[in-house]
């Protein structure tokens, strides 16, 4: 097994170090607000903030709780030991991604006791293209998808080998992934409840879902405890929520929904905010949005079921992308030929590996619990990225099932078992 979980990994950085090798690496295409500041600002010892101008709002005063700090503080060693170096940045992220690969190989074996479900997964997850092209920009897709997966890995190898250290790692490591995407805060009571539903001892899933969800609390807690003394309130969220809730879901956003953005940031913002702290200006982004949700409840389900096809859709917009690169038809087949036959063989894997329902519960969780948060909020085709692991699994399970049921005739059999 060593073997095969070293091919993979080698594989899949050597795809992503190609394709970081032909971008310009002196410059950040992307911009993720924020972040580069933020890791700055820790490393000048003047802890966790960012200045306003990496937003729209007026003033002077830095933005403490803008945004998640997990990706920050990844960037901060690199800063550190190579500067501002995007290069070092990106193979970092190449790294992350192609150990999510391994941990898709992992997973699957774990869920599904099957060698070629694992191996047919982890090479889909090496070779993805949207998992490559991502690692080419400073996003925090390639470390949300790495944190993620690996609570996941240790909550079904729970299931699997029941033993404190599993749930124990999971809830450290789920405490990691909301300082690092603000959607696993909402995750962790579901997934915790699936672990204890698949948990076939009651009593002792109930003393392990508690070790979890303390430990996830202490690695958390931290974060909201200095929210807190910064805010004098209790501030879970990061504060750019608000404006992400609202620019999807406005008047403005129903006109833009043919467009490839599908969002409307409003009219002149800045002015509306002249004097308002971060905490205020979330505040009147978030009751914006929800009062026109309440109030045109038609055109909210409208911009929904659209971000439900932006969420799933097979392949980018053409016409569009970062550093000038638009994606062309090229892309479309590739797109086509890899996400688009992995969604589409999902499903069928869901209803197919059914009888595994304890382990996979976990995952489908995820998937689901996910899915439906962005698709309320605001999606786009990047966003589904850290989901792609669980599709490609499950995808990669029907794959296999068919084609033993194809060699041993009309009806299907549980795929192999690995001794």
């Amino acid at each position: 097994m060593k073997r095969m979980l070293l091919i993979i990994f080698l594989l899949g950085l050597a795809l992503r170090v190609l394709w970081i090798a032909s971008l310009d690496n002196r410059v950040d295409d992307w911009g993720e607000e924020g972040v580069k500041e933020a890791a700055w600002s820790l490393i000048e010892g003047r802890g966790y903030s960012m200045p306003r101008s990496v937003s729209c709002y007026p003033g002077d005063t830095p933005l403490y709780s803008w945004r998640e700090p997990g990706f920050s503080l990844i960037l901060v060693p690199v800063f550190r030991l190579f500067g501002e170096n995007y290069l070092a940045v990106k193979i970092l992220l190449a790294i992350l991604s192609s150990l999510t690969a391994v941990f898709t190989y992992l997973l699957g074996r774990d869920l599904f006791d099957s060698e070629p479900v694992a191996r047919l997964a982890a090479f889909g997850m090496a070779v993805l293209p949207e998992s490559i092209h991502w690692t080419g920009y400073l996003t925090p897709e390639s470390v949300t998808i790495f944190v993620l997966i690996l609570p996941v890995f240790f909550l079904v190898r729970g299931l699997r080998r029941p033993a404190p250290v599993n749930p124990a790692a999971a809830g450290l490591l789920l405490g990691v992934a909301a300082l690092t995407r603000a959607q696993a805060i909402v995750l962790m009571p579901f997934l915790l409840a699936a672990y204890f539903i698949g948990r076939r001892d009651p009593r002792r899933a109930g003393r392990e879902v508690f070790l979890a969800g303390g430990l996830a609390l202490l690695v958390f807690s931290p974060w909201v405890i200095r929210n807190y003394r910064i805010h004098k309130q209790l501030v879970v969220m990061p504060t750019v929520a608000g404006e992400v809730l609202y620019i999807a879901n406005n008047p403005g956003a129903v006109r833009m929904m043919k467009t490839p953005a599908g969002f409307f940031h409003g009219e002149e913002p800045e002015r509306r905010f002249i004097g308002r702290s971060e905490l205020e200006i979330s505040r009147w982004y978030r009751r914006a949005a929800l009062g026109f949700i309440l109030s045109r409840p038609g055109d909210y389900a409208r911009l929904a079921a659209d971000r439900f096809v932006r969420f799933w859709r097979f392949y980018p917009h053409r016409g569009v992308g970062v550093s000038g690169r638009y994606y062309n038809i090229l892309h479309l087949l590739v797109s086509l030929l890899t996400s688009g036959v992995a969604i589409t063989l999902f499903l069928p894997g869901v209803f197919l590996s059914r009888r595994h329902w304890r382990r996979t519960l976990i995952p489908l969780v995820l998937v689901v619990v996910f899915s439906t948060l962005t698709v309320m909020a605001r999606a786009t085709i990047r966003y589904r990225l850290p989901l792609m692991p669980y599709v490609m699994i499950f995808a990669a399970f029907a794959f296999v099932r068919l084609v033993e049921w194809r060699r041993r005739g009309p009806v299907p059999r549980e795929v192999g078992h690995v001794a």
